[in-house]
């Protein structure tokens, strides 16, 4: 009996222990979850910067690289302020004449994150090579006077398709074909350039070509020593020492004979003709008007060939360009639509 009355009490302080324990840690919780609430920012910032469009190249871990005559778009991650409003703009870090906007885009309070596409058609001349495209928050709406509540600075690399950024004899479309970076001369860190490598018919893209080329050629004059044991029936070092001595008691020597073969292209009668004629025949021929990606296709020029006909000819007043969605419809002077109403508008 005394001994069940002492197993009952020890369980009694036990489950009191354990009641205490609980009790202490739901309070330790109570006391600390709302410490740790407090601390987390409600004010607005910028959480991630993204790019998208016919624009973007390639995307590495430090810089962004973008084809100066396409369209990109930049996407700007925003965790706004709920009690009032706010706006974000982004453009390059360059000198006044230099400068390049994104322009501005409002949001409005009370907004979850919200994920603000900032357009750029394509980039000035000027504005090729290496850039920084300030981002900023603003707090209120209207004027960039207000107080800037966030800032985020991202890299990028402005080039042409037909350059050739690292000078390893690859132009720089050719390099994103293949799956290399345009801005190294040898991806994959082989001692050998891409171009090269694009020469030889190798990869570009394996660190282990050298080895693979010496493995080949060790297989291929081996293959050759063999052959030569067969047929000769003698060693190849004793070869030279036998076609010496048959040298001297031989009266004819061999004549050597070159020939040359002409490998100079055809010229294409279409690329004599200017681009800005070649261009105007076939508006005129469509009537005044047709879609620019028509007439990549027409020309069988590449897309920043034909954008940069267009421009030139945009300059000189000959033909207008006027987006229509994502495309763009190319006009003659004169043969404009009427309505230039939504979905039409002019470019910019």
């Amino acid at each position: 009996m005394a001994t069940d009355e002492l197993l009952l009490g020890f369980s009694q302080k036990h489950v009191l222990i354990t009641v205490a324990i609980v009790a202490c840690l739901l309070g330790v919780c109570l006391i600390v979850l709302p410490t740790a609430t407090a601390e987390v920012d409600r004010s607005p910032h910028i959480n991630a910067v993204s790019y998208h469009g016919d624009g973007v190249a390639v995307e590495t871990a430090d810089r962004t690289f973008l084809w100066a005559e396409e369209s990109a778009t930049l996407t700007i991650a925003v965790s706004p302020d709920r009690e009032s409003a706010v706006f974000v703009c982004a453009s390059t870090e360059a000198l006044e004449s230099d400068h390049v906007s994104f322009g501005c885009e409002f949001i409005p309070r009370g907004t979850e994150t919200a994920y603000v596409p900032l357009h750029i058609d394509h980039w000035p001349e000027s504005a090729h090579g290496n850039q920084w495209i300030s981002i900023r928050l603003y707090s209120g709406h209207g004027s960039t006077e207000q107080q800037i509540v966030d800032t985020q600075t991202v890299p990028v690399h402005i080039f042409l398709p037909e350059g050739d950024l690292s000078g390893n004899g690859l132009l720089n479309e050719q390099e994103i074909s293949a799956g290399t970076h345009p801005a190294y001369a040898d991806t994959d860190g082989d001692g050998l350039s891409d171009g090269l490598e694009v020469l030889l018919g190798t990869n570009p893209r394996n660190p282990y070509t050298p080895i693979n080329i010496g493995i080949g050629l060790l297989l291929i004059v081996g293959g050759l020593v063999g052959l030569v044991s067969v047929f000769t029936g003698r060693s190849p070092l004793s070869l030279p020492s036998a076609i010496g001595s048959r040298s001297h008691t031989s009266s004819n020597t061999p004549q050597s004979h070159t020939w040359s073969v002409d490998r100079t292209p055809t010229a294409d009668p279409a690329d004599t003709v200017p681009p800005p004629t070649r261009i105007t025949t076939l508006l005129e021929e469509a009537g005044g008007k047709k879609r620019q990606s028509e007439l990549v296709v027409d020309t069988n020029w590449s897309k920043s060939k034909v954008s940069r006909v267009l421009s030139s000819m945009e300059e000189d007043d000959k033909i207008t360009r006027i987006r229509l969605g994502r495309e763009k419809l190319v006009c003659l002077r004169g043969h404009e639509p009427i309505d230039l109403s939504p979905p039409f508008e002019r470019n910019q």
